[in-house]
């Protein structure tokens, strides 16, 4: 009786067949512990998604309270318009010469030159603000065709004697006195000269 009652419980094989496996207790342990430790990397993953959503709508939210009070009035009077793109400009020629909105201006007297021909902007070669000032013409007279003459001496003389008066548009002076065998000369501000060529054909 006793052997019998060892198979069927209480005897050394009892814990293979009646009572709790040590083996299998542990196997349920360990599948309990990782299902732990995978919940936790879950919830880990879900709380950083959640400050991460968080703080991009904080961002947006500060963004729009800056945007709106500046936006919103130019929105409500259909103020929004193209990029004043040459104010930069307008500010050099103005400081150089003298010349409110030269980027419109300027433009303007050149477009009344023949188109044959490029323009010619004479400028001092060791004088940065003479040169400055002749790219800053030729930028607003695109897309004209320019030619730039840097002197190298205080007169134009040299440089001048053998251009052909048929093959450009006009001559402009920046910072630089044109020649007086050029004639008079037309002042556009106070430091840029234009002389408009006649044509001789």
């Amino acid at each position: 009786m006793a052997e019998l009652a060892d198979a069927y419980g209480s005897g050394p094989y009892g814990a293979t067949r009646g009572g709790s496996s040590p083996l299998v207790s542990n196997l349920l342990d360990d599948q309990t512990l990782v299902g732990c430790n995978v919940s936790r990397k879950l919830t880990h993953m879900q709380l950083r998604l959640y400050i991460h959503i968080g703080l991009w709508c904080a961002l947006f939210a500060v963004f729009l309270a800056f945007a709106i009070p500046i936006v919103g009035p130019a929105l409500v009077e259909n103020q929004i318009g193209p990029a004043e793109v040459n104010r930069s400009i307008d500010a050099y020629i103005l400081a150089l010469t003298g010349i409110e909105h030269g980027s419109e201006k300027l433009p303007d007297v050149f477009s009344r030159l023949p188109k044959a021909g490029p323009l010619i902007i004479v400028v001092r070669k060791d004088d940065s603000q003479s040169e400055f000032l002749g790219m800053m013409i030729g930028y607003v007279s695109w897309p004209r065709e320019i030619k730039l003459i840097k002197l190298a001496t205080p007169t134009a003389e040299k440089e001048l004697a053998g251009i052909n008066p048929d093959s450009i548009s006009g001559l402009v002076f920046c910072l630089v006195d044109p020649p007086a065998w050029l004639g008079k000369p037309i002042r556009l501000g106070s430091s840029i000269f234009l002389v408009p060529l006649p044509k001789t054909g």
